[in-house]
């Protein structure tokens, strides 16, 4: 077995899960089989591919778990270190502590005994003397030693914080001793003397998340718009310097075609159990064939798993009872109970068994078997002859039962655990099942507490807020994936990386937007045609100006070609005024109506800066369409202006009645638009909330 160093070349991100490619570089020139280690344990199985080129080609594949054995290093060293000099210093502390208190208790102690000689009071003295000073020097010495050793508590407190601060955010690439890792086992065939390799592995793992973002940079008639994402994953592994792709589509999502049952009539019938697989398909040496004639020399298909069970069963002619029997031992399941023999006719049960995996089909139906299904309509004749007897009633027909399923075993339902052997193995064309001593024995309770630690980091980066404004892409009509231009690193810490995708230059139209019966203040927006031929998705905005950012906004989901509206806030250089002047008067031949005269005055000036494109944005009042009462009518427009009809939002009545002016205005220049309309009613009516309809 070859060990191969491999690195990450290329992550697809989906939502919830990666897709990586590794690649190795080697030189083989035997067959047999190429490892790539450390990979993360949780990754999928049923993902694993492994793609040789060169002078070779892969057969197989196959991956296993491993314990970690190497003491751990990083953050987690980092950590234990940390706490351990802490505790260190801290009974030191107690020590020093121990032996002040012992020096503060020092005291002189009299001669033992009533005969013991009282010695001179001078040399009293002088001892006392000399205890008093060592006792001074040896306290001076430990107060010393203990301020000093309290600094050093509190700088190895905040070391023990930080190390605790660079564990909580370590990357999950950290493997500490007992943990488990993966290796993927691809089985290579050589071809001639080999040589120079390239080996690709790709897997897919959960536990990704992205979130896209925009930066959006104004200039003299064109924006820059820059694509952006959030990225964090805790997949077990770092990506260093790999090409990302930012996908839209689910990889696990189960699209499953529909299945049309068929509509008969008569009683009902219990479902059809499912078995959870299908037999092998008969005549799979054909396939290998050429395979035979190219690199076995015409040599015979090797014998397929399970022929020799069926070799003996048709040598002794064997029933379809013996068959179901044989292949529930395969299967692992327990026999039937006995059941009534109308229940169990032959022809069902022999079409009706499935095939175990790592099982032959087995061989066609030997002469006594058909002898029992032409006998079949004879005995079902039979028994109608019997129901029909005594009193001339029909017997109900008792419901058929699936006494053909056979259920297979845990173990054999377990797809990710199986493989198809190479051309050159015996038992090919049939799934096996990897021994634990090909896939390593792992102590139980190693294997629990390495998932359980997996899905608690899933469960942390599933439960991280996104950033501000962002929103993460689900499955929708858009399946598209972004490429970054370049490589980057994202390290498996869980945490949010801003990663920059792509950047594409595109016109700009600025336009200055104002409704003034709403709000006095002019609205400067820009326009953009989306510049890739791909989605922009729903995300924020990041808007700059002059280097300048000048504010976040939200962005729709647009699709190609389709415009981008940003808003860029209020423009303090043009300023709108808007007056209304209403009066009533009297009309018809027998002063029967009401005209309610409306007189709107709008005033607009460009103070200074660049040339405005503006939109004033106006609405008369329409009558409903059930009023004929109420009759509105336009008098005078100075200059004149258009419908304007805005695409209503979701669950919004379209506007009626809006109308709108665009004036270019230079610099300095001043401009007056007017509107008249009379509402014409009977005079014995009142319009409800008041004849007069603008403020």
């Amino acid at each position: 077995m070859l060990e191969v160093a491999s690195r990450i070349d290329r992550v697809v991100v989906h939502p919830g899960a990666a897709m990586v490619t590794r690649i190795a570089s080697a030189t083989l020139t035997a067959s047999g089989e190429v490892a790539f280690v450390g990979l993360p344990a949780g990754l999928d199985e049923d993902s694993l591919e492994v793609e040789v080129s060169g002078p070779a080609r892969a057969t197989s594949v196959r991956s296993t778990l491993a314990v970690v054995t190497t003491e751990a290093g990083g953050s987690d060293a980092d950590r234990r270190a940390a706490a351990t000099r802490l505790a260190e210093l801290t009974a030191e502390r107690a020590s020093l502590k121990a032996s002040l208190a012992a020096l503060a208790g020092l005291a002189p102690v009299a001669p033992a005994g009533d005969r013991a000689p009282r010695p001179r009071w001078s040399d009293v003295v002088t001892a006392r003397e000399g205890v008093l000073g060592a006792a001074g020097r040896r306290g001076a010495a430990l107060k010393a030693a203990l301020a000093e050793l309290e600094r050093a508590i509190d700088a190895a407190q905040r070391a023990l914080a930080a190390a605790e601060e660079r564990w909580r955010r370590r990357s999950s690439a950290e493997l500490a001793a007992g943990s488990l890792s993966r290796t993927v086992l691809a089985a290579v065939q050589v071809d001639g003397d080999g040589g120079a390799c390239t080996l690709a592995c790709r897997y897919r793992v959960a536990g990704a998340r992205w979130a896209p973002s925009y930066v959006a940079r104004l200039g003299d008639g064109q924006v820059r718009l820059e694509l952006r994402a959030a990225v964090a994953q805790a997949t077990g592994e770092d990506w260093r310097d790999a090409r990302l792709e930012l996908s839209t589509a689910a990889p696990t999502r189960k699209v499953a075609l529909p299945e049309l049952p068929a509509l008969r009539i008569g009683r009902a019938q219990p479902a059809p159990q499912r078995a959870g697989w299908r037999a092998p398909p008969v005549g799979v040496d054909e396939l290998y064939r050429d395979w035979d004639a190219a690199f076995r020399d015409g040599a015979p298909p090797a014998p397929r798993l399970g022929d020799e069970i069926f070799d003996d069963l048709d040598a002794d002619e064997p029933t379809s009872e013996q068959n179901l029997d044989a292949l529930r031992a395969i299967a692992g399941a327990p026999p039937p109970a006995p059941m009534a023999e109308a229940a169990m006719p032959a022809p069902m049960m022999a079409s009706r068994a499935p095939m175990a995996p790592g099982a032959a089909p087995p061989a066609p139906m030997k002469k006594t078997m058909m002898m029992a299904a032409d006998r079949a309509p004879e005995e079902a004749r039979k028994s109608r002859a019997k129901g029909e007897g005594g009193g001339g009633r029909r017997q109900a027909p008792a419901p058929v039962e699936e006494a053909t399923a056979v259920t297979a075993a845990d173990d054999l339902l377990a797809f990710g655990a199986l493989y198809l052997p190479g051309p050159e193995v015996a038992g090919r064309g049939v799934l096996r099942r990897h021994d634990d001593a090909a896939r390593g024995a792992i102590a139980a309770d190693v294997l629990s507490h390495s998932r359980g630690s997996a899905k608690a980091r899933r469960q942390a980066l599933t439960a991280r807020p996104l950033p501000r404004g962002c929103h993460e892409p689900g499955p929708g009509q858009y399946d598209y994936a972004f490429a970054t231009g370049g490589r980057v690193d994202v390290a498996a810490d869980g945490a949010w990386h801003a990663i920059a995708v792509a950047s594409h230059a595109a016109p700009v139209t600025i336009a200055h937007v104002v409704s003034p019966a709403v709000a006095p203040e002019v609205y400067r927006l820009a326009t953009v045609v989306n510049p890739l031929d791909a989605p922009l998705l729903a995300g924020p905005v990041d808007v700059y100006e002059r280097d300048e950012l000048v504010l976040t906004a939200p962005l729709d989901e647009t699709p190609p070609g389709g415009a981008i509206q940003i808003g860029l806030g209020v423009d303090p250089n043009v300023k709108v005024a808007r007056n209304l002047r209403y009066r009533e008067e009297s009309a018809g031949v027998l002063r029967g109506s009401l005209r309610l005269i409306h007189e709107v005055t709008i005033d607009v000036e460009h103070l200074g800066g660049p040339a405005a494109a503006l939109e004033v944005r106006e609405r008369v009042p329409i009558p409903a369409p059930d009023t004929d009462e109420v009759e509105v009518t336009i008098d005078e427009v100075v200059p004149g202006w258009e419908p304007w009809r805005p695409e209503p939002a979701a669950g919004v009545a379209a506007l009626r009645g809006g109308h709108r002016w665009r004036l270019a205005l230079a610099p300095g220049e001043r401009r007056s638009l007017r509107v008249a309309y009379a509402i014409k009613i009977a005079s014995k009516h009142e319009l409800v909330g008041g004849n007069r309809r603008d403020a």
